[in-house]
């Protein structure tokens, strides 16, 4: 994707940089240790015009809000600042160039001043799904109707594994009757009291599974006395490989999924 702003981590290389350092102290690693890693991770980034510039600003950046900035590192950002290799990716739009040189601006006036203090980084704890590619599971809205959830798979982001689910076109209290054939609800593309005033609405389909989304779910959220285990398993209707989380696929956090259920979901086609 690339970038797609002009914050010192909107862009996929200085993200994933970020991120990954986080992770290593986290894990435990020193500064040292943690650049070492990196650097090895990304050695095909390194001098690279597109992916060289963000790698060496994102790192430098998250080493001083760290309090763990590196001499080596810090020179080789403030160059590329001073030569603006890294405003090339912004050219062809001068309004983009003036603003990411603003930022770049702040970076260095953060590099070449007073550094933090070291800042300890706690330990990640994985989130673990125990759900089953699959299982079907109930939810109850905050409506009182139960849905039935049907696991497409188990996404991996960060770490963290997460259930990629759809809504089974049956009530919950005949999913016993559901089968590799029931449909999956429809989830609208737009929010259904917007979609009701366009007249061309219901023909927007994104990504490669529309009707299918992530929820990012914590430990206290899989015991949540809304979700009930039914022991039934239905063939997925997709087929999910490496991470899981298709582009384009809908992901949301579980306090957000009673809203967008809400304004998303359409309604049963079963009486």
């Amino acid at each position: 994707m690339g970038a797609w702003g002009v914050g010192l981590f909107s862009d996929d290389t200085a993200a994933d940089v970020r991120d990954e350092y986080r992770s290593c102290l986290a894990e435990g690693m020193n500064g040292e240790e943690a650049t070492r890693k990196l650097i090895s991770l990304f050695k095909g980034s390194h001098d690279d015009p597109d992916d060289g510039p963000p790698l060496w600003l994102s790192l430098a950046a998250t080493q001083f809000r760290y309090g763990r900035l590196e001499d080596r590192v810090r020179d080789r950002a403030i160059r590329i600042i001073d030569d603006g290799t890294d405003l090339v990716r912004f050219s062809a739009t001068p309004k983009l160039v003036r603003a990411r040189e603003r930022v770049l601006e702040k970076l260095r006036a953060q590099l070449n001043g007073p550094q933090r203090e070291t800042v300890n980084v706690r330990p990640h704890i994985p989130t673990v799904c125990d759900w089953e590619p699959g299982e079907v599971v109930g939810f109850q809205r905050k409506s009182g109707e139960w849905i039935p959830l049907h696991v497409q798979g188990i996404g991996e982001s960060h770490r963290n594994c997460y259930p990629i689910v759809c809504v089974l076109d049956v009530p919950f209290d005949r999913v016993d009757d559901a089968t590799a054939h029931t449909p999956m609800r429809r989830i609208s593309q737009i929010p259904l009291h917007i979609r009701s005033r366009m007249s061309n609405a219901s023909g927007l389909r994104f990504g490669p599974c529309p009707d299918c989304f992530v929820i990012f779910v914590k430990k206290r959220d899989l015991v949540s006395d809304r979700i009930a285990r039914t022991g039934k398993i239905i063939q997925p209707k997709i087929q999910i490989k490496g991470e899981g989380i298709l582009p384009g696929t809908t992901c949301l956090a579980w306090k957000g999924l009673d809203k967008f259920l809400d304004e998303h979901l359409e309604p049963s086609s079963v009486a």
